[in-house]
């Protein structure tokens, strides 16, 4: 009897432990469906979505760049067009020395964002320009790194370089071409 005794309050004892821990599984379910927005009760509201975390915004870096096409050749009366005497200085400097009469054949102003590529046609052929870097934007001497490729008239590349340049500025590129003549490109980008 005695035996009968303790297998019967270790049969309670397991049959309670059963119920709590199935009552524990319950609640354990009940607050699941709650953070998941299912009602705790009649009138009560949906428990808040978790917060979503998202990435910073990225900042899109801009400029305004000015191409300027100009031709050079040498001639008996040098002469430097108007629209281009706010580089007559390096103009007038080597290698572009070599050339003393400078003409503008066109003058196109692009915005260029940051690893975007902007390609420029041209009386003579087309350049892409992208923007590889800025640093000391907001400084008094910000600097842009960019890469400048130019194709001639049949499409050939004939140039392809990086460089980096005071915002603001004008960098020239050239190459020669037959009969001593020259093909200069002046870019110019501010932020």
């Amino acid at each position: 009897m005695n035996n009968s005794k303790h297998l019967m309050k270790h049969t309670l004892v397991m049959a309670l432990f059963s119920v709590g821990a199935l009552v524990a599984s319950a609640a354990h379910a009940d607050a699941g469906a709650q953070d998941k927005g299912a009602k705790n009760g009649p009138g009560s509201a949906p428990a808040p979505a978790p917060a979503q975390t998202s990435e910073p915004a990225k900042v899109e870096v801009k400029t305004d760049c000015e191409f300027v096409e100009i031709s050079a050749t040498t001639t008996t009366s040098p002469k430097i067009d108007a629209e281009l005497s706010s580089m007559e200085k390096k103009l007038k400097k080597p290698p572009f020395s070599s050339w003393n009469t400078f003409k503008q054949l066109t003058r196109v102003s692009r915005p260029l964002v940051q690893l975007k590529s902007e390609a420029v046609k041209l009386s003579t052929g087309s350049v892409s320009v992208l923007l590889r870097e800025v640093t000391g934007a907001g400084s008094k001497r910000a600097r842009l790194a960019l890469s400048v490729t130019m194709d001639d008239a049949e499409g050939k590349r004939v140039m392809d370089t990086k460089v980096n340049v005071d915002a603001g500025e004008f960098f020239l590129i050239g190459r020669s071409l037959a009969n001593n003549e020259g093909h200069v490109l002046a870019l110019s980008c501010k932020l």
